[in-house]
């Protein structure tokens, strides 16, 4: 996964959130199992790349597709 990806995935993490009304750490406790805010907030920033798994469950919990997630188109 390239730079840009990873950034593109984050700013759509962020986006979805934000739209939501959550905070970080109110995204973090949510997702099944919870997941740390420092690591949601590498996600979001791009500085780490996101697993399948990772990306399922935020998708879940965001209420979105991982297509949209990965901007694919739909």
């Amino acid at each position: 996964m390239d730079d840009d990806l990873r950034i593109l995935i984050g700013y759509r993490i962020k986006e979805r959130r934000c739209s939501l009304g959550l905070t970080r750490e109110g995204l973090a406790s949510m997702t099944k199992p919870p997941m740390s805010s420092k690591y949601l907030w590498e996600l979001e920033t791009g500085r780490k790349k996101i697993s399948g798994d990772i990306l399922r469950r935020l998708a879940i919990t965001l209420e979105v597709t991982a297509d949209w997630l990965l901007c694919l188109p739909v």
